[in-house]
């Protein structure tokens, strides 16, 4: 039950900060970012791993979030997630990783 509602609830964030930068300021005051380091270090769930990799890759574009992107754990986690998924079948959490990384590694 738990998984399945942190799955759908990152989803929504993820898909709320492709929206624009108004809205990705509202989620970040909001927690967004603390909220997707948590569930990337905690969550069983691809869904949700995914999409939390999705929320960073979306704040990611705008150069306004990376610091405080930069300045929490998700680097971290991301690095992580791409070292616990070698030998994995399902190459969506590794990929969504490798993707939020790559934006901000490209400065937004």
């Amino acid at each position: 039950g738990s998984e399945k509602l942190q799955a759908a609830a990152c989803c929504c964030m993820q898909n709320l900060a492709a929206i624009d930068r108004d809205t990705r300021r509202r989620l970040v005051a909001q927690g967004a970012i603390k909220g997707a380091a948590m569930v990337l270090s905690r969550t069983t769930s691809t869904t949700a791993a995914a999409a939390a990799c999705g929320i960073a890759q979306n704040l990611a574009v705008d150069p306004e979030f990376l610091p405080p992107l930069l300045d929490s754990e998700i680097p971290q986690e991301l690095v992580g997630l791409c070292q616990r998924s070698k030998g994995m079948e399902d190459p969506t959490m590794p990929l969504a990783a490798t993707l939020a990384l790559l934006n901000m590694a490209a400065g937004g």
